[in-house]
């Protein structure tokens, strides 16, 4: 069976902070929130790509 991708994974081949990616996947945005919609376009697309999905949401 292969490895779970995790968030950290994600912001490894994306080049952002597990921070970012917590803060993409959580759909935060606002003025205390400052993503660069490049960036949040590619952590997306990184999650897109791998198939992650949310330690929340497996058993």
């Amino acid at each position: 069976m292969s490895r779970r991708v995790t968030q950290r994974d994600i912001a490894r081949m994306t080049g952002v902070s597990q921070a970012t990616v917590s803060l993409v996947l959580n759909n935060r945005t606002g003025d205390d929130v400052r993503i660069a919609p490049e960036t949040r376009q590619r952590v997306l697309d990184a999650i897109r790509a791998t198939g992650y999905v949310s330690e929340h949401h497996t058993s």
